[in-house]
C-alpha cells in the first residue's frame, strides 16, 4: 500500500509540474498574442508600402511580394 501511495505522490507531483509548464506556456502565448494585436496598424502600413513597391518592380517580383504580404497579414491579423 505504501508503494502505491508513493507512486501516486510521484505521479501527482509530475502532473503539477506539467500543469505549471502549461500555464506558463499559455501566459506566454497570451502576451505574444496581445503584442501582435497591438501591432495591427503596422500590418496596414506594411500592406500599403508593399502595394507602392509593387508598382516599382516587375510583375514576377510583385507577385512574390504580394504572396508574402498576404501570408504575413493572414497569419497575424486574419
Amino acid at each position: 500500500m505504501q508503494e502505491q501511495v508513493a507512486r501516486f505522490d510521484v505521479l501527482s507531483q509530475m502532473a503539477d509540474e506539467r500543469m505549471q509548464a502549461l500555464n506558463t506556456a499559455m501566459s506566454e502565448h497570451d502576451l505574444l498574442h496581445e503584442e501582435i494585436v497591438a501591432k495591427r496598424s503596422g500590418f496596414a502600413t506594411l500592406s500599403d508600402t508593399a502595394s507602392a513597391l509593387m508598382i516599382l518592380v516587375g510583375e514576377k517580383e510583385a507577385c512574390g511580394l504580394a504572396d508574402k504580404v498576404v501570408y504575413i497579414t493572414d497569419r497575424y491579423v486574419g
